[in-house]
């Protein structure tokens, strides 16, 4: 009987020990938590802003240098091959208007943009027929509201790199995709849509 009652008296001082155990939440950051979904529920997708292209204006500065070189990989802010000789800032000008038209970026809340050019380089004759390489475009993009010229978007830096490794000879001539040209303003038109929110990250 004494070793029943004190096995009895060791069971409750155990249980009460437990009882005040400080699991230390009350001064732990609380944790923000998604819902827990059930089997065939999706999460509802989180809303973007969705720009109207009003008017785009392409600003490329003097101080960006222009080479012609046909080195691997020539020293220059511009490189440019898929025109004939001629004046390649104009010429990328053209490619983002064009890009920005065939981007059908006609509904939501209308914008006009600036594109400021900071690098436009493509690949050299040389590259294109040994190496192939990076079509590495930097522009910085500013959305503004047509009526009272206020930002809407501030200025950002947009890196928009398109990989053309290995068979870019084979690529850049086959005459099914419209040319180096068509190729680069194509790319660049999915760009636009996607900046413009009207394609899906």
């Amino acid at each position: 009987m004494q070793f029943k009652a004190i096995s009895a008296v060791l069971a409750m001082l155990v249980l009460t020990a437990c009882g005040n155990v400080d699991t230390a939440t009350r001064n732990a950051p609380a944790i923000a938590t998604e819902p827990v979904l059930g089997i065939g529920q999706r999460a509802a997708p989180q809303a973007h802003p969705v720009y109207a292209l009003n008017k785009l204006t392409v600003l490329v500065p003097d101080s960006l240098t222009v080479s012609e070189a046909n080195d691997l990989i020539p020293a220059a802010d511009i490189v440019w091959r898929g025109d004939a000789p001629g004046d390649r800032r104009e010429q990328i000008k053209s490619i983002f208007k064009t890009a920005a038209a065939g981007a059908d970026v006609k509904d939501g809340q209308p914008v006009d943009a600036i594109v400021e050019l900071v690098r436009f380089h493509g690949l050299s004759e040389k590259a294109r027929y040994l190496t192939g390489g990076n079509y590495a475009i930097r522009f910085r993009l500013t959305l503004t509201d047509p009526k009272t010229g206020a930002v809407i978007a501030p200025p950002r830096l947009i890196h928009a790199d398109m990989p053309m490794w290995g068979s870019a000879r084979d690529v850049l001539s086959d005459p099914a995709s419209g040319g180096e040209k068509a190729i680069v303003t194509r790319f660049l038109s999915g760009q636009i849509g996607q900046l413009l929110g009207h394609v899906e990250t």
